[in-house]
């Protein structure tokens, strides 16, 4: 008799230990899919573009560019007010010297999210972040109004090509 309750507790002991590690098998695998997941998701949004935004400040200055990020600062001086402010990337290094500039919320006049803003990923100086107005060569005129984008993409063409040679 001893022999058939220890045989018993042996398969009953294997049955759920084989239980157990099943269960532990799925829980793992439904980890690695959640953190496969994780990793798509914010992979996706990295490279999906965001939306433009252009503030108009208090001083009548406009800015235009991505937020990226947002937080409450600390009080300018002890005892102050907490100041709400975005991150926002301008891009355009060649002409404002850095990609992001911090905006106090309570400095913005106006918020907009123009139509006919566009984003140019350039090799060099960052993002272009503006509108397309006229396409230049130097100080000559190549297009404006409705035929810059026609113009810009048979130029960018023609660079990619001649880059690429």
């Amino acid at each position: 008799m001893k022999g058939a309750t220890s045989q018993s507790r042996r398969d009953f002991l294997g049955v759920s230990l084989t239980a157990l590690c099943g269960g532990a098998l799925a829980l793992n695998l439904l980890l690695i899919l959640g953190l496969l997941g994780l990793i798509g998701y914010q992979g996706g949004r990295f490279f999906w573009q965001k939306d433009l935004l252009e503030v108009t400040l208090d001083d009548g200055r406009k800015l235009l560019g991505e937020v990226h990020d947002g937080e409450v600062a600390p009080p300018a001086e002890p005892g102050g007010p907490e100041r709400p402010r975005l991150q926002m990337r301008l891009g355009n290094r060649d002409l404002t010297g850095g990609d992001f500039q911090w905006v106090d919320e309570p400095a913005i006049a106006a918020r907009a999210f123009p139509a006919d803003a566009v984003v140019l990923e350039r090799l060099e100086w960052g993002n272009f972040y503006g509108r397309m107005v006229e396409l230049r060569d130097g100080d000559r005129v190549l297009a404006s109004g409705d035929g810059v984008w026609s113009a810009f993409v048979a130029l960018h063409e023609r660079k990619v090509a001649t880059r690429a040679a």
